[in-house]
């Protein structure tokens, strides 16, 4: 599974290393704070990968395949994180990389599941 992801994020992001990349994706693996989406072939369609903080998620890498970037599917993402953690409330994502001069704004889940 390692290589897979690694190699998803490889082909669909941009990645600083791709070492760099496998040792953060195995880190993941590791402590299990990931998500994963597969379509109909069992094919990756998205990887997120979390820091969590008690109640908190911070998203740290949302990759999605090119094919399937709508949006909807980061509220899919959202809802599988938090069946994956039952006990999250909320989420914000890292902007340290894209934004780095704006401070980061905290979701409710379930506001932003019944948008």
């Amino acid at each position: 599974m390692l290589d897979e992801i690694t190699q998803f994020i490889l082909d669909f992001d941009n990645p600083s290393t791709k070492e760099w990349t496998r040792f953060v994706i195995a880190k993941h693996i590791e402590y299990g704070t990931y998500v994963l989406l597969r379509d109909k072939e069992e094919k990756i369609v998205a990887f997120v990968g979390l820091n969590i903080h008690e109640k908190i998620a911070e998203v740290l890498r949302t990759v999605v395949r090119t094919d399937f970037r709508h949006k909807r599917i980061l509220k899919l993402l959202v809802y599988m994180s938090k069946v994956k953690f039952p006990f999250l409330e909320s989420f914000y994502f890292e902007r340290n990389t894209k934004y780095p001069n704006r401070k980061a704004h905290v979701y409710s889940i379930e506001k932003f599941l019944r948008r």
